[in-house]
């Protein structure tokens, strides 16, 4: 989960070529396929709502890799692809666009009392698709581009689910000892006694 402050804008034929700035959080999650690469899914919202009268929203959702090319350094570089949206709200008529988007990052990850925070900086653009208007649906254009800088902080907590998955083996290997123990039979007689048992009952041929 990262917060931190971006700038967007909108460009087309009918719009401001001003851009600015508010705040953005994102939140990412994946699994780590090699020790030096990761892919999962990132979900980012951009929010200029405070004052000034009109609303503007980023929100985005991509699919990410990420890369640490240098064993010996935590840095790394990550692209994304997926869909971004651009909203425009004044209170009165509300203008929206969405398409397919892009985005790229680097980043560093620092280690600090157990935690990995990690200083980021993104930038997301879209191909470009129509802004229409809630009132008439209507667009206004065709071809609306989104463009966003994202400097953040985000905490990281990583799980390794190979390392969770042999505790919780041998967390029911230890109860089953401790059963074994309470019930004066070796853990072993308790399993040949199981598979007596269950031959006993097996159907014949």
């Amino acid at each position: 989960v990262g917060v931190g402050r971006a700038r967007a804008g909108l460009d087309c034929d009918a719009c401001s070529t001003a851009t600015s700035g508010a705040y953005a959080v994102h939140g990412t999650i994946g699994v780590r396929i090699t020790p030096r690469f990761l892919a999962g899914a990132e979900t980012f919202a951009w929010l200029d709502v405070i004052g000034g009268g009109v609303d503007r929203i980023v929100r985005g959702t991509h699919l990410i890799g990420r890369s640490y090319p240098f064993s010996h350094a935590p840095v790394f570089l990550q692209g994304g692809v997926g869909v971004a949206s651009f909203e425009v709200n004044d209170g009165d008529v509300a203008f929206l666009t969405r398409s397919a988007s892009l985005s790229l990052a680097a980043g560093v990850d620092w280690h600090v009392a157990g935690m990995t925070v990690t200083p980021t900086i993104a930038a997301v653009t879209t191909t470009g698709g129509k802004l229409t208007s809630d009132r008439t649906g209507n667009a206004v254009t065709d071809n609306a581009r989104l463009g966003l800088l994202r400097t953040s902080i985000e905490q990281r907590l990583d799980l390794d689910l190979q390392q969770l998955i042999s505790q919780a083996v041998a967390a029911a290997r230890a109860d089953m000892a401790r059963v074994a123990t309470e019930q004066g039979k070796p853990l072993g007689a308790i399993d040949a006694a199981g598979s007596t048992s269950a031959s006993r009952f097996s159907p014949s041929g």
